[in-house]
């Protein structure tokens, strides 16, 4: 299972912020954040409760902009599975409720580290 799509190129002058990143995303590929309803890559349910994990790489001209979705239900699930094989390493500055997007809102406070 893909975790992550390559989204788009992100300018080097752009800030690695994931509320800024998410905005240029849906700039770039002119969605309209109000009216769309988010699915999550994993269960492929709409909820209510699904965030956005955007990842940048950190060199290059134009650095590539990875980005999923996924539900805050799924990734506690697949956090807690020992026999998971896929690792989580999320920062707070790095998830992003979708759902309920508020340009002003802040993070969601969830911080999933590598152990």
């Amino acid at each position: 299972m893909r975790w992550v799509r390559l989204l788009t190129k992100v300018p080097v002058c752009l800030p690695n912020d994931a509320k800024e990143l998410f905005e240029y995303y849906c700039k770039q590929k002119e969605i309209e954040v109000s009216k769309v309803r988010w699915m999550c890559y994993c269960c492929h349910k709409k909820t209510s409760n699904i965030v956005a994990a955007l990842v940048v790489d950190a060199y290059g001209e134009h650095r590539n902009l990875y980005l999923t979705f996924i539900s805050l239900d799924c990734l506690k699930e697949y956090i807690k599975n020992p026999e998971n094989p896929i690792t989580f390493q999320i920062l707070e500055e790095d998830l992003l409720f979708i759902s309920k997007y508020d340009p002003s809102s802040d993070f969601v406070n969830i911080c999933i580290k590598e152990s």
